[in-house]
């Protein structure tokens, strides 16, 4: 599946740093808030303990859309839950991937997640 977000709204934050303080204050984020940022944040802007439809992303993939062919993929193993082994709370939060020069002369690539959900339903998910 592939997922793709467009914002039709052009209105964005002059100062990120403080914009992203706010956001972490806030009760809930939501996409409007999302939408206005202009790069990565530097932290997450919510705990883990705010997943709560527990949403747990099992499978990443990247690829060349031309030639079908695989840059990058990562899965938890079967049956495999979160690292508990891991000192860091925000293993699993995240993947770290490299690619080299020629990537940026794709034409086309394409992203697959998969991801499994707790018993309480997802609605609108974007």
């Amino acid at each position: 599946p592939v997922v793709s977000t467009q914002s039709t709204r052009s209105e964005k934050v002059p100062d990120q740093t403080d914009y992203e303080k706010k956001l972490r204050n806030k009760d809930s984020v939501s996409v409007d808030d999302i939408l206005k940022l202009t790069r990565i944040t530097e932290d997450y802007l919510c705990p883990i303990s705010a997943n709560t439809y527990k949403i747990d992303f099992t499978k990443f993939k990247i690829r060349d859309m031309e030639s079908g062919g695989v840059l990058f993929e990562i899965a938890k193993p079967e049956g495999g839950s979160e690292m508990s082994l891991s000192s860091d709370p925000n293993a699993g939060r995240y993947v770290r991937y490299e690619f080299p020069p020629e990537f940026l002369k794709l034409k086309q690539i394409g992203a697959t997640v998969e991801f499994t959900i707790g018993e309480k339903p997802v609605n609108s998910f974007r």
